[in-house]
């Protein structure tokens, strides 16, 4: 199976830190974002992985010419494209290779066995793992008078979000090629019930901007152990 790193973001929420860096090079105590990726997917078995690179690539290249040189890191800088043209640029490479695609800006403690073997028992074509939507608000309940009649501090939402960790099976990759969209691709797939949900609902942690950065070096611990 074929991995994808999306590494190209530009992290413009994550200023000034990401002047002169990527997004996926961003330090959480210490190592990139990256670092703690290619440790989940090592500690799993992984070892040839694709690095789709975009944004100030150079320093993602300078940093793998150093690290992790005993996996097989190949890096692909597409430029500034939709992430559904860096898949294809690797599908089309290796069309006989299901893929695995994971996020850069992601640290999760996914199992990524359980993962597959979660797809492998599944019919769908493709898994998507999904993560529980939780808020940082207080929510506030009314009746039909409106009386309040609870608070709710921070729940749990009854909604799911896409993490990443995508399992695309080669018979997809043909539907890669009608869109110029990773959102309207998997907006068909899902129309088509095509994908499987992964539910995962232990820690996850996108950093997208300054706060969620903090939280994430607060949290990292329960994440890896190593």
């Amino acid at each position: 199976m074929n991995t994808i790193i999306l590494a190209g973001g530009k992290g413009e929420r994550l200023r000034p830190l990401t002047l002169t860096i990527p997004k996926p090079m961003v330090e959480v105590r210490g190592n990139p974002i990256l670092w703690y990726i290619l440790n989940q997917l090592d500690n799993s078995g992984i070892q040839k992985v694709n690095v789709m690179v975009g944004y100030k690539s150079e320093v993602i290249k300078k940093y793998f010419s150093q690290n992790f040189t005993h996996m097989h890191i190949n890096i692909i800088n597409g430029g500034d494209i939709d992430i559904i043209e860096r898949i294809k640029s690797v599908t089309s490479l290796n069309p006989e290779e299901d893929v695995l695609v994971l996020y850069g800006d992601t640290v999760s403690d996914v199992d990524i066995t359980k993962l597959l073997e979660f797809h492998q028992k599944n019919a769908q074509l493709g898994t998507l793992t999904v993560w529980p939507l939780k808020t940082n608000f207080g929510l506030v309940e009314l009746n039909d008078k409106s009386e309040i009649i609870q608070f709710t501090e921070k729940p749990r939402l009854d909604k799911w979000i896409n993490i990443g960790y995508f399992i695309i099976n080669k018979e997809l990759f043909p539907h890669l090629n009608n869109f110029d969209a990773f959102a309207d691709f998997l907006n068909f797939c899902g129309k088509e019930k095509l994908l499987k949900a992964y539910k995962h609902e232990s820690e996850h942690y996108t950093v997208n901007n300054l706060v969620e950065l903090a939280h994430l070096e607060e949290n990292v611990n329960k994440v890896f152990k190593f």
